[in-house]
């Protein structure tokens, strides 16, 4: 059986009937032809971010671990790189490699974890939530599966040139190989930027085989791929951590923000909530009151804009 009458197959599974051990089984016949590695270097840094739906004045958190991976697997549903009860660290890679402000990274990182919409939502009632987004320095490398393609690159900004340049190096070493690896690549690609439905979680089926497939039988550390919440504008890429990689990330600093939703996009307000850069003895936030804050009418004058 070749690649493509394996992807035909896959695009026929009745994910919600098909069994967990058969997709795995199924999306192992691929091979390693969709591998694509790359290293997220030491010295960058992933954002992650915990969404809270409060009404009035938020109580912040102030450890590390109410912020980091879930410890709560019991409740852990299907996700892009994680099946039932498996914890994964999901985070964002800014656009750049570099210690730049990462704007973008920030508002996706808040997009990706809101409590408050689904992918599908249209409504246009505003709904707003505070977002705790946590920026951890890389100690070491760390070694990633990336599902990556040239529409993930189309509009993106030019600070992703680190991820863009190593793809398309992987491309021009394939040699006759391209032209299956860029439909392998397109298909999986689009399954992790698909939009699933809240209480449709088994729809990650293919996505979470093909995750857990990198973590065990190819031995890498995380999974890079796109979002399926900024429709492809490049505001950042995906990355799931598994829990034993989290020894190379140290938490640096921890901002509180508001962001404002109407339907399934959002605006991140310019205002800091709270802001945390340092840490006592025992890990405990520090934290620094916001020097500026948005009104109502102030937060309604930029939504109209």
């Amino acid at each position: 059986m070749n690649s493509q009458q394996v992807i035909e197959i896959l695009k026929n599974y009745d994910l919600e009937k098909t069994d967990y051990s058969e997709i795995i089984s199924t999306v192992q016949k691929i091979g390693n032809v969709a591998i694509f590695q790359i290293t997220i270097p030491k010295g960058a840094y992933i954002l992650r971010n915990r969404s809270e739906i409060i009404d009035l004045q938020p109580e912040p958190f102030y450890y590390e671990k109410e912020i980091s991976i879930r410890t709560d697997t019991e409740n852990i549903k299907p996700s892009r790189c994680n099946w039932y009860n498996q914890p994964i660290f999901y985070g964002v890679v800014p656009m750049s490699t570099h210690n730049d402000s990462g704007d973008s990274a920030q508002y996706l990182s808040l997009l990706e974890s809101t409590k408050i919409i689904s992918e599908t939502d249209k409504s246009t009632v505003v709904k707003e939530e505070y977002g705790t987004i946590g920026k951890w320095r890389v100690i070491e490398d760390i070694k990633c599966s990336a599902i990556l393609t040239n529409t993930s690159f189309s509009r993106i900004n030019p600070g992703v040139n680190y991820y863009k340049e190593r793809f398309e190096h992987y491309l021009s070493s394939h040699g006759n190989n391209i032209s299956l690896f860029r439909e392998i690549s397109d298909y999986l690609a689009l399954e992790f930027g698909k939009k699933v439905e809240v209480g449709r979680e088994h729809k990650y089926g293919i996505t979470s085989a093909f995750s857990n497939i990198n973590f065990v039988g190819f031995g890498f550390e995380g999974m890079i791929y796109p979002s399926a919440r900024a429709e492809g504008q490049g505001q950042g890429l995906n990355v799931a951590l598994k829990p034993q990689s989290l020894y190379k990330l140290k938490l640096e600093a921890v901002v509180m923000k508001r962001v404002y939703f109407r339907g399934s996009n959002g605006i991140v307000l310019p205002d800091i909530h709270l802001e945390c850069n340092r840490f006592d003895a025992n890990g405990r936030f520090i934290w620094t009151p916001p020097t500026k804050q948005y009104s109502r009418n102030q937060v309604e004058e930029i939504l109209r804009s």
